[in-house]
């Protein structure tokens, strides 16, 4: 048996340590610390509270204009970082020498989107906003591609996978959840408790139910699995569709609920 599990990790079938699916998991943690503030404050910050080039009533067209922009350049720079990372074999690790050099100056520009020095700048705010998404890419992709190098076990990586969803939506929690609070405390203007208390609801299935990935796929198999998940994803859109067309107010706890249901 011993022999076995020696040749099956000669040809990369490794079986992986809880201390290595977590400190894996962990990195997507760090990393949706910064994509999800991005992906849920930029669009509102730039039209409401930076007010890009000081008129309220074109802040928010000038915010899509920078965010679809910035979409744009990401399918060029996103295969080009790829194919590079794939050819490179850098000092610290193919993979980790991105991780180590590209994540300082990533945290670094993430704090210089949401400084308001240059307010209401707008050529400042592109440059800050594109040049975060473009290092983004240079820590995400390589990171993405290290767990296919771990082990090329389907059972491993579908656990570690696992693991690094849940580890990536507990880092949603910090964001939609201690984030509001800690700016409500620091601003003195009152905690936003029914928008805290939705996304703490949300983000509580998105922690939960990752666990349970690697048993249902299991169950019903890989190919199910997709349909599974697929068909949960239309129901939640189905229902947010309903919630607009019954006429729900986009700022009574109803549509906290509709995100809920969405995440």
């Amino acid at each position: 048996m011993g022999a076995e599990n020696a040749d099956m990790e000669a040809q990369g079938f490794y079986k992986l340590s809880w201390l290595q699916r977590i400190g894996f998991g962990v990195g997507d943690l760090a990393q949706n610390l910064i994509y999800q503030v991005i992906a849920g404050y930029a669009a509102f910050y730039y039209s409401d509270v930076y007010i890009l080039g000081g008129d309220p009533t074109k802040s928010a067209g000038i915010a899509s204009t920078i965010l679809m922009t910035a979409r744009i350049i990401d399918v060029i720079w996103d295969p080009f970082v790829g194919a590079f990372v794939d050819k490179s074999n850098m000092k610290w690790g193919k993979y980790r020498s991105y991780l180590v050099l590209g994540g300082i100056p990533l945290t670094i520009v993430s704090i210089l989107c949401f400084w308001d020095i240059m307010k209401p700048s707008v050529v400042y705010a592109a440059i800050t906003y594109v040049l975060l998404q473009m290092l983004y890419t240079i820590v995400n992709v390589p990171y993405g591609a290290i767990n296919a190098s771990m082990t090329r076990d389907t059972h491993e990586i579908t656990v570690l996978t696992s693991v690094r969803m849940i580890c990536a939506n507990t880092g949603g929690f910090f964001v939609w959840t201690l984030m509001p609070l800690f700016v409500g405390l620091i601003a003195g203007e009152g905690i936003p408790l029914g928008y805290i208390f939705f996304n703490f609801v949300g983000s509580i299935p998105g922690i939960v139910f990752m666990s349970f990935v690697p048993a249902i796929k299991k169950v019903v198999g890989k190919k199910n699995m997709f349909y599974l998940f697929g068909t949960i994803a239309i129901i939640g859109y189905a229902m947010i569709y309903i919630l607009n067309r019954m006429g729900v107010d986009v700022d009574s706890n109803w549509m906290f609920l509709a995100n809920f249901i969405k995440r």
